[in-house]
């Protein structure tokens, strides 16, 4: 019995599950990008010029928390918001991705959980920041040693839960760009988003495992993920609102 062979057009490239998460990816990327936006331009342009610079730099967060506290809660709302907003593209990204490549996916959505490491210490950051600082400046010079020293226990901390949070979502990030690097992203979105993502791997792990913190090679990630996420909002919001399906002809 012969059998009318199907045209590939109207085979759908993707299910209408996955079509429906790439839509709320085309929406989740937009406040994920701002995050890291506002982010970046709060912490260069206002929080590094209010230090007073009676403090060594590795105290700078600690010195601008106790000058400018609502300032510096303010930029560190964007930390909490943006380590929410990678948790929720990596979930995304999975789901959409589960049916193409269930393995890949799966570690895809895994990682999500390691965003959860992070938005903790930004959490951290946010509250026990200024509260050492508010203690700071009101404590007797002779007592205050004891207050830098726990704060630089609690930035170590801050940074190992960045640091390994870190790691794992931009694993799962640079995942994310090798799965979808023909037919779901445009080149261009995906080679901002992979070279984004290896940054931070590459950050992290020196932080992690050599304790070297290379802050412009985090800055410069972050940049490049920002435009990542700004390009896969505009991409999949084309695609998804006009009826276009996906091919993720790769994801296999």
């Amino acid at each position: 019995m012969n059998t009318r062979p199907v045209p590939p057009a109207v085979v759908p490239a993707i299910g209408d599950n996955a079509q429906r998460w790439l839509r709320f990816l085309s929406r989740w990327s937009i406040p994920t990008a701002l995050a890291y936006l506002g982010l970046m331009v709060l912490f260069v342009t206002l929080v590094l010029p209010a230090g007073s610079g009676s403090l060594p730099e590795e105290f700078l967060e600690l010195d601008v928390a106790g000058i400018a506290p609502g300032l510096y809660r303010l930029t560190i709302v964007f930390d909490v918001l943006a380590w929410l907003g990678i948790g929720g593209l990596l979930l995304a990204w999975g789901t959409a991705l589960r049916h193409h490549a269930p393995t890949r996916a799966t570690f895809i959505s895994a990682s999500s959980a390691a965003a959860l490491i992070g938005f903790l210490g930004a959490c951290l950051r946010l509250s026990a920041t200024p509260e050492l600082a508010s203690r700071y400046l009101s404590t007797p010079a002779s007592d205050r040693p004891a207050l830098l020293e726990a704060y630089r226990e609690l930035l170590n901390l801050i940074n190992v839960t960045f640091s390994a949070g870190g790691l794992l979502a931009n694993a799962g990030l640079l995942l994310v760009t090798i799965v979808t690097w023909r037919g779901v992203l445009p080149r261009w979105v995906g080679l901002l988003l992979g070279l984004g993502s290896g940054l931070g791997i590459i950050k992290a792990a020196l932080l992690l495992v050599a304790g070297v913190d290379l802050g412009p090679l985090a800055l410069l990630g972050a940049i490049l993920l920002t435009a990542g996420f700004a390009g896969t909002a505009s991409s999949l919001w084309r695609t998804t609102t006009t009826g276009g399906q996906v091919n993720p002809t790769t994801a296999h």
